[in-house]
């Protein structure tokens, strides 16, 4: 998991980025556990 400090994205793609691993990770869980 990548932390905002170490990458050298632009803001819109840092979000998304982060969107995406934690859309990937942690919501991936949540929905197939719920």
């Amino acid at each position: 998991m990548a932390s905002l400090g170490q990458t050298t994205l632009p803001p819109g793609e840092q979000l998304r980025t982060i969107i995406v691993t934690g859309a990937s990770s942690g919501i991936g869980a949540h929905c197939a556990r719920a």
